[in-house]
């Protein structure tokens, strides 16, 4: 193998892990991370306030919201979201997520 080919094969491999760490890091702090974390951790909570039997046959409005928290104290919430699970309006549960860690805990349904 000439030195022009694995120069030019160690470029490309160093791309490729280089675009792999990124979309990697990009992925996993977006909203859609953060659900699935609450989704994955908190399914028996959600399954408790939202039977089967009631989903099975209600037209009641289910709706998910995920934001990143206000903070005005110069903390970074790059990895931070706040998940919202509301059932016809009513917030039924509520969680704080750290999508570097992976990680979520229960807030009070303020």
């Amino acid at each position: 193998m000439s030195r022009t080919t694995l120069v030019a094969s160690l470029v490309a491999l160093l791309a490729m892990a280089a675009s792999s760490v990124y979309a990697t890091t990009t992925l996993r702090i977006t909203p859609t991370t953060a659900l699935e974390i609450v989704l994955d951790e908190h399914a028996e909570e959600i399954f408790a306030v939202d039977d089967a039997e009631s989903m099975a046959h209600d037209t009641k409005d289910r709706s998910w919201s995920v934001q990143r928290p206000e903070r005005s104290d110069g903390v970074d919430t790059t990895w931070l979201f706040i998940v919202t699970y509301r059932i016809d309006g009513t917030i039924v549960g509520r969680w704080q997520v750290d999508t570097r860690t992976g990680k979520s805990v229960a807030l009070p349904q303020a």
